[in-house]
Parts: C-alpha cells; structure tokens; sequence
C-alpha cells in the first residue's frame, strides 16, 4: 500500500482524509460504505441502490470508490462538498465517469462560459443536473434565452446559476404555461413579464395552483385590498412576496406596522404598504424594531419617528450598521441637527451625495466657529 502511494509522487493535503477513508474502507457493502463515508439516510438508500446496479453498470464498491475519486478530482471537491452531493443525490454513482459525467461537465462548463469554480458551484449545489440530456438541456437554455429576452452569455449564466432546478421543469407542461397565467393575471407584456422573473426565478417554481394563484387573490381580497394596478406595480417590485406564507410572514408583519406605526385601519396599511412594497421583506426582530428604535433614540420623540416612517418608509430599508449608525455619528461630528430632515438625508442619501452633504455642513459648521471668535 505504501509503495502505491509513493508512485503518486505528491500529495494535496486537503484529501489527506479523503485518501485515508478510501484505503481503510473495508467494507464491499455499498449500504454500508455509503453510510460510513458519506453518512447517507439508509432508508432512502433501497430504491437507490436498486437503480445504480441496474441502470448505472456498478458492481462493487470499488467501482463506487472510483466514480468518486474521479468526481472528486475532476471537481476539485474537498470532501465535506463531495459529502454534500453524495447525500443530496447518491443516484450520481449510476453515471459512468468518462461516458456520461464528463461530456455534460463539458457541456454546461462550455455552454454557460463557466469558470472552473463556477462549474463546481453548479454541481455542489444542483447535482440532479446530470440527470439531464445535453441536447434537452440546449432546447430548454434557448427557450429561456429567447422567452426571457436573455441577449448575451452572461444573462444566461447568472439565471441559470441563481435558479439551476429551473431546468428540471418541463417547458410544455410547467414553464410556459405558469408564465402565460403570470402574464394574464396581471396585464404584464413580454418584457414586463420578463424583468419579473429574472427579478425572482424562483416564481417558476412555486405551485401555481397551490400558492400564486391564492396569494393574489389574498394581496386583492384580504387586508391589503389592493386593485389590480396595485398588485401589477406590487408583483413587479417585489415578487418575492408570492413566495412568503401568509400565516408566518405577512399577517404578523402587517400587523407589526399597523401597531406601532399608529395605522388606523386596512386603507392606512393599503396606503403605507404601497409606498414600498419590499417593506413585507423585512425582519421584524432583525429590521424593522431596532430600525424604528433606532429613529425613535435618534430624534427623542416617537411620535416624529413615526411620522418620518410613514411618510418615508424607505427609511426602513437602510443598513443599521453599515449606514444609519456611522452616518448619524458623522452628522453630530459635523454638527448637525439630528431632525426628521436630517435622519431622512442619512437614510436615502448615496454615498456621493451623502459626502457632498457632510462637507458642506462641515464648511458652515466651521465658518460659524470661526465667526463666533
């Protein structure tokens, strides 16, 4: 054994472990080697493993051991990454290496323009991938391309690596026909319909029947009331909310706003909420208390910080940490009032013009000092 390995000539240290497991693993039981290596569920593994023995021309564990080895290293996987695919899809071991693994790594790796890193991105976190022809996969990226306006390689990529399990989906049975009702139900154009979902992939993948279409018609009937220019606008800003449950997320944070916003009733949400639809996005233990704490210490009075939300509710969208805490110390350094005004321009500001705004207040800050000697 010691002399198979020196006839390797070097080692990479980080499949140290991975080289260790492989020459102690004792066992031809692929039950067993599968559960001892990459801790799989051995009660998913029966069905699995019928298909690997039928279908993916593996005999033994040896066999195994190989396809990963050769997964391993042609991903350059370290081994809690190749843990991670074994587990998530163990039907990989039923593809031979070089015959089937290798020319669709070719393939998405040459199709997509993906990095090295890029590949193995896509691999870790979409394993099933290889379940796919190369050439239904080259039918399915054009009608992407050509359905969602998508002109150059780099569009393309960025979708596909933001929404892999996208491919899965039929284009004649789910992704067409969800896009069509997408489009009706909210009077949307192609490019309209477009910029949504490449706002959100994953919409495509949500249960039409089970849950984009009750979430409209909830946005439209229930508390918020909206019309349908209302939930046009509302989709198109924010469609990630179709994604959110009613019950957990919506409801509580509606009723967050409508208690300590002083909101009076569903037309004042209706209002409020519209202003910035990505306000049910927010956190309300991470975002929006210690946001609303944080302009309620800044000014000393509730009552104003309240009106400031209200009327501005993008001031809820900037960073606590990385914008309102370092600017308001900025604008007491520079002497400024801290006013409904003032904590508007610290949360809405750009960083140029937030700069631009500093200097200036800093100039007459000083001109005053200077004056009053």
């Amino acid at each position: 054994m010691l002399f198979i390995l020196s006839t390797k000539g070097r080692f990479n240290l980080s499949n140290l472990s991975h080289v260790s497991t492989r020459l102690l693993s004792t066992t031809n039981d692929p039950r067993k080697w599968l559960v001892e290596r990459f801790q799989c569920e051995e009660e998913r593994l029966d069905r699995q493993l019928g298909i690997i023995f039928t279908y993916g021309k593996c005999v033994n564990v040896s066999e195994m051991e190989d396809r990963a080895d050769w997964l391993q290293q042609r991903l350059k996987l370290n081994n809690p990454d190749l843990k991670k695919i074994v587990q998530t899809w163990p039907l990989i071991f039923s593809y031979e290496s070089h015959d089937n693994l290798e020319p669709k790594l070719q393939y998405l790796q040459s199709r997509l323009k993906l990095s090295d890193l890029q590949l193995t991105s896509l691999i870790r976190r979409y394993p099933h991938i290889f379940t796919m022809n190369p050439d239904k996969l080259e039918r399915k990226l054009l009608y992407l391309q050509q359905r969602l306006k998508l002109d150059d390689d780099s569009q393309i990529r960025k979708f596909i690596m933001e929404s892999t399990s996208i491919l899965n989906s039929s284009v004649q049975k789910n992704l067409e026909p969800k896009i069509i009702w997408i489009q009706k139900r909210l009077d949307l154009n192609d490019d309209e319909v477009s910029k949504i979902i490449l706002k959100f992939p994953r919409i495509l993948q949500i249960s039409l029947k089970k849950k984009l279409e009750p979430m409209m018609d909830w946005l439209q009937q229930e508390r918020l009331r909206l019309t349908d220019g209302q939930l046009r606008t509302f989709i198109r800003k924010s469609p990630q909310v179709l994604s959110y449950s009613i019950e957990q997320k919506i409801q509580p944070t509606l009723k967050w706003f409508q208690k300590n916003l002083d909101l009076k009733d569903d037309a004042e949400i209706n209002t409020f909420v519209n202003k910035l639809p990505t306000l049910l996005d927010y956190s309300i233990k991470n975002n929006l208390e210690p946001t609303l704490e944080f302009y309620i210490e800044s000014i000393g009075n509730k009552g104003d910080a309240i009106t400031l939300l209200t009327k501005s509710p993008r001031a809820f969208g900037a960073s606590l940490e990385n914008r309102l805490k370092p600017r308001l110390d900025e604008a007491k350094e520079a002497g400024m009032v801290i006013d409904q005004r003032c904590l508007l321009r610290i949360a809405t500001y750009t960083e140029k013009m937030w700069r631009a705004n500093l200097e200036h207040r800093s100039k007459e800050t000083f001109k005053v000092k200077i004056e009053e000697t």
